[in-house]
């Protein structure tokens, strides 16, 4: 279990950056979702913004229709 720990610690320090993120892997990922998808940056913001709104609501509509078949069910 402490090899684990040491491993771990060890890569750590290895892999550890000063920045929050790579910055050279950010512009890198930029440029490829800029290739791969053709859009601007307004319009990715917009999408994921969507599906970070649309998934929990989702899941908030998916447990009340539960809660309402179980309820429905013990009467």
């Amino acid at each position: 279990m402490w090899i684990t720990n040491v491993v771990t610690a060890s890569f750590w320090l290895l892999l550890h950056n000063s920045e929050a993120v790579d910055p050279k892997l950010i512009e890198w990922l930029k440029h490829e979702i800029d290739a791969i998808f053709g859009v601007g940056p307004t319009t990715i913001v917009i999408v994921l913004g969507s599906l970070m709104l649309a998934f929990p609501i989702g899941l908030m509509v998916l447990v009340r229709r539960r809660t309402r078949r179980t309820r429905a069910k013990r009467s």
